[in-house]
């Protein structure tokens, strides 16, 4: 076993890691492997000689290690993602927002990485401009002055699913359907249902923005977004938490569903955090 994982170390070394499919490599044929992670792999085969009786355990635990491969946590994809909302807030004149992620163990293949930090680029900067509010605006609502943005993730046998929910005002319903009128989606005698409405921010073209600047509105891009999803074989969908609200706002989630081989459950992870620790 361990002289057929250090030659495909030396193939993932010397070959995919020049002359492979990069991170845009199909997941199904390719898994993309810094040399550190193979290398604690063997490290921990040639451990196993030192502890009789333990075969088992170091079978099942070099299993994991494999599983978890070429994957990294959630944290670490979106880490310069997170990060760029400090200064963004203090553009906007906000306060930093808390950013939590809860991945239950979920690790995800290195080839979407990129995809996620485009897509959720869009996303954390929309939450910030337009859905959370100002300190003050916050605080006279009974809200922390800091806003809340929480990144769920959950894995069944088909996909792994991502839930971004703020705790801002919501989606500016009455906005979206004014500027979809005038961009002439829709007309203004068509009676949309608040869902409707809300998906016509991944119309090609559509934005909320009267001017073109440097920060996003509540909506821009978001086409772009479903492109980014959806060239992964994933999707991405708005789900309004108060559908019978009416207009003006409404609360929502942004729900992304990718391919379950994408990720890797908790049980590898956790115990390839286990052999690091």
């Amino acid at each position: 076993m361990r002289q057929a994982l250090a030659e495909y170390a030396r193939i993932s070394d010397d070959k995919l890691g020049r002359r492979g499919p990069g991170r845009r490599g199909n997941v199904d044929r390719y898994v993309m492997v810094p040399r550190e992670q193979l290398e604690r792999v063997l490290l921990q085969l040639d451990a196993a000689h030192d502890e009789p009786g333990q075969a088992a355990r170091t079978l099942a635990r070099t299993r994991a290690a494999l599983q978890g491969l070429g994957t990294e946590s959630v944290d670490a994809i979106l880490a310069s993602v997170t990060d760029s909302l400090a200064p963004l807030a203090a553009e906007l004149g906000k306060q930093t927002p808390v950013c939590t992620i809860t991945d239950g163990g979920i690790a995800l293949r290195s080839q979407v990485a990129g995809t996620l930090r485009n897509a959720f680029m869009h996303l954390y900067r929309n939450a910030l401009d337009h859905g959370i509010e100002t300190a003050a605006d916050r605080l006279a609502a009974g809200k922390p002055a800091a806003g809340r943005i929480a990144l769920d993730l959950t894995l069944d046998p088909q996909s792994v699913r991502l839930v971004l929910r703020d705790d801002g005002r919501g989606l500016a319903l009455q906005r979206i359907l004014q500027k979809g009128i005038e961009r002439g989606l829709v007309d203004a005698g068509d009676a949309l249902t608040p869902q409707q409405v809300a998906d016509l921010v991944f119309r090609p073209g559509f934005s909320t923005a009267d001017v073109v600047t440097d920060v996003s509105g509540r909506g821009v891009g978001m086409d772009a977004v479903k492109t980014f999803i959806e060239q992964d074989g994933g999707r991405i969908g708005i789900e309004l938490l108060n559908p019978d609200a009416g207009l003006p706002y409404a609360t929502f989630r942004t729900v992304i569903e990718l391919p379950a081989k994408f990720a890797v459950g908790p049980v590898a992870t956790e115990l390839v955090e286990a052999q690091d620790a």
